[in-house]
């Protein structure tokens, strides 16, 4: 039987800074008796869970000084813990702030494909190997029109999490 998380949850939707959230996990860890590295790994495996709240209407995006600085305090408590984790911290970062309507910011796009980005938000609507993760669009550079599309994500230039392509 699968750990219920639903009181990390509820912690993780009134926090408001990173202070707050590390805090948050902090607690959960203590409570259930494991370093923060352990609880964030069994958080993500535990795979996403929708306990009936609606989906966070505001989405935002962190700046990359941002990204890094969350990541630099996850990695550095679990380093204080005792634990490296490695590749996955940056799944681990992913989903926790996902859990709150926070995403990473859009990576650098392939130049040799349309560089049209977009990031799936609605959990509901898309599975968890897509949600929260940047698509970007693999029709040729330069293709006509605002609609893109890369075999498991179709959008358009102007949807909520679309970043249209560059000038090729």
């Amino acid at each position: 039987m699968s750990e219920n998380y639903t009181d990390l949850h509820d912690a993780l939707d009134t926090a408001t800074t990173l202070d707050d959230i590390g805090a948050v996990i902090q607690d959960g860890a203590v409570r259930r008796g494991l370093t923060p590295a352990q609880l964030l790994d069994q958080v993500a495996r535990s795979g996403r869970v929708n306990i009936g709240t609606p989906p966070v209407p505001a989405v935002r995006i962190l700046t990359k000084a941002e990204y890094q600085q969350a990541y630099e305090r996850m990695t550095g408590s679990a380093s204080r813990s005792g634990n490296r984790l490695g590749r996955a911290a940056y799944e681990v970062l992913d989903e926790t702030l996902a859990a709150i309507g926070v995403f990473a910011p859009a990576p650098h796009p392939n130049p040799d494909t349309c560089t049209a980005l977009y990031l799936p938000t609605d959990h509901e609507e898309f599975d968890r190997h897509v949600f929260a993760q940047w698509q970007q669009c693999t029709d040729e550079p330069g293709h006509d029109g605002d609609e893109h599309d890369n075999g498991e994500v179709n959008w358009a230039d102007g949807m909520p999490g679309a970043i249209p392509a560059t000038a090729p």
